[in-house]
């Protein structure tokens, strides 16, 4: 491919909101799980609504607000920290969208226990229609989890459950459905292996990571890859010592993420390793390496990366990642979003853009960088509790953060329509002043701009008596002193014409 004009550009500053310095917390998660004794949430880090008390998501604090940002909703997979875990679509005021909790509430920060979580939430298309995917279970061992992949289509109903093949058992660090129907999914697996030629036991054991491709509607296994198999051992950084016995495996290669290139090869990313590999899409041959001690490319000094994750080929040709630049130890000074220019004739890699944002120094696991149609770039800080949005310039866009502790695996944003099947939520109390309200809401519901309270003696008799632009999640609407005291009321989702897209089951006062 042609070269790519290097136009590195400085980050962004966000060092300071709300009058108070934003700091980089210790950071803790998917692949760097701690337990710690049990407390409750700070106050103000975990949602309430009075329509749906069963969601509890944390709470997100939009830190710089959107400008010129790119269409779309925010999508996270709260994982750690305070409130319930799973997938989360946000819009730009860090208000929820869709919530869909995949486990019990934690009431602890961090939580005594991993419980079931979700991570790589993201929008797609399966068969040519819309659908949200995403991987769900359990973490195993610090650095990779067990569980299967699920996709919903936009009325949040479950189309499939997609199962890694041959006893594996899908991993958590990746879940992409191709423009074939088929889907890439990783495994880990523990294995006895010889591994005294880079200074471990000889009776050692190894935990080999490599990933599937199997077809979504059969469940076929189409493809196969192990990374013992074809790379060396000694390509790792990740220090032998104090490892390789059962209960702490060599993690030589910790694969996190996968990817089809434009010619139809894979395109993988090993964070122990500190390489991105193309691999041949039917032998599993490594056609090239990116970085790395066996690097095929001449990667110019500011372009070297370490302990990164998700790579990915972009349209123009360029490869995005998230460099950590810290996992088992510290190997750079801040972590980064990065673009990168590679040249086929000169074999050279260079650095087009990187982002970096005040406030953070070392991701030590996790993170996540797209770019965007309209040239911005979308930054998931890993374990750090961030989320920032570029402009092509690495000027700030937008920025939220989530409770001290909190963890996104990844986060992206993108264009999303939900319409849900169940119907909208109520509830009736006191707002401001003790006044009798209503508290509207519709779990995943995108076109809803306002609501229409309704009132009357019987459930089967309720007239219109309130009407309020949503403000939110859930919308309070005050109820008219003259209609607080009728014992049923309901509520309607209205669209930007006025017409009623779901009405509630009437509310018993």
């Amino acid at each position: 491919m042609a070269a790519l004009v290097s136009r590195r550009r400085f980050l962004t500053g966000l060092g300071v909101a709300g009058g108070a310095a934003v700091l980089g917390g210790a950071g803790y998660g998917i692949d760097t799980w701690v337990t710690g004794s049990s407390s409750a949430p700070p106050k103000g880090t975990v949602s309430a609504f009075r329509s749906r008390p069963d969601l509890t998501p944390p709470t997100v604090e939009v830190m710089a607000q959107a400008d010129r940002v790119a269409p779309g909703y925010v999508f996270l997979d709260p994982g750690a920290g305070s409130g319930q875990f799973g997938p989360l679509i946000m819009d730009n005021l860090g208000q929820p969208v869709w919530f869909h909790p995949v486990g019990p509430s934690a009431s602890v920060s961090p939580p005594a226990l991993p419980g079931p979580v979700a991570t790589n939430f993201q929008a797609t298309s399966y068969q040519g229609r819309p659908v949200l995917t995403w991987w769900e279970g359990k973490v195993i061992l610090p650095g990779f989890g067990q569980g299967a992949y699920k996709i919903y289509d936009d009325r949040y109903r479950k189309v499939a459950t997609v199962e890694a093949q041959r006893g594996q058992r899908g991993d958590l660090h990746e879940f992409v459905i191709t423009a074939f129907g088929t889907a890439l999914l990783s495994f880990y697996e523990m294995v006895p292996t010889d591994l005294s030629s880079v200074g471990g036991p000889r009776r050692g054991v190894l935990l080999d990571s490599g990933f599937q491709e199997v077809d979504i509607a059969s469940g076929a296994l189409l493809f196969e890859w192990r990374a013992s198999r074809n790379i060396a051992l000694n390509e790792s950084y990740n220090p032998v010592s104090a490892a390789g016995t059962e209960a702490a495996p060599w993690d030589f290669f910790h694969l996190n993420s996968i990817d089809v290139d434009t010619d139809g090869h894979y395109l993988i990313s090993a964070r122990h390793t500190w390489a991105v590999y193309k691999l041949h899409r039917t032998t599993g041959a490594v056609l090239w390496r990116l970085n790395g001690k066996q690097s095929d490319y001449t990667v110019s000094p500011d372009a070297h990366f370490s302990w990164q994750h998700h790579a990915r080929r972009n349209s123009d040709g360029s490869i995005s990642l998230f460099d950590d630049g810290a996992g088992t130890f510290q190997s750079e000074g801040r972590s980064r979003g990065l673009l990168l220019a590679l040249d086929d004739t000169t074999s050279a890699c260079t650095v087009l853009e990187e982002y970096r944002q005040l406030g953070v120094d070392a991701t030590s696991s996790q993170g996540s960088t797209q770019m965007l149609p309209n040239g911005n770039a979308f930054v998931g800080w890993g374990s750090e509790p961030y989320l920032t949005e570029f402009a092509h310039d690495g000027s700030l866009r937008f920025a939220a953060q989530l409770p001290v502790a909190g963890v996104s695996y990844r986060a992206f944003r993108f264009p999303w329509k939900g319409t849900p099947t169940e119907r909208p939520a109520v509830a009736v109390g006191p707002g401001e002043n003790g006044r009798p309200t209503a508290y509207a809401s519709w779990n995943g519901a995108t076109e809803v701009t306002a609501w229409r309270a309704l009132a009357g003696s019987r459930r089967d008799s309720l007239q219109p008596v309130a009407r309020a632009r949503r403000t939110g999640f859930e919308t309070a609407i005050a109820l008219p002193p003259q209609d607080a005291a009728q014992p049923f009321v309901a509520v309607a989702a209205l669209d930007a014409h006025g017409r009623t897209l779901g009405r509630s089951a009437p509310y018993a006062t």
